[in-house]
């Protein structure tokens, strides 16, 4: 988990599809991230970004099955 501050919900969403881009095709991250304001609970902002990290997970596996057994 990270927490960032200092930038824009589309520079975050920018920064995280670049780390993917970079990646070694060897190698794949799970990315959740969700991009709060500072009055919302950070336990929230937490919960939210995890599942948004298995949904990424789910969609790297849809798209590569063969990898999901290694």
């Amino acid at each position: 988990m990270m927490i960032v501050s200092g930038l824009t919900e589309e520079e975050l969403k920018e920064r995280t599809g670049q780390i993917n881009e970079t990646i070694s095709k060897d190698v794949h991250f799970a990315f959740g991230y969700h991009f709060a304001d500072k009055n919302e609970d950070i336990r929230a902002a937490m919960r939210i970004a995890d599942e948004n990290m298995y949904s990424d997970k789910n969609e790297y596996y849809e798209k590569h099955p063969e990898k999901k057994y290694r």
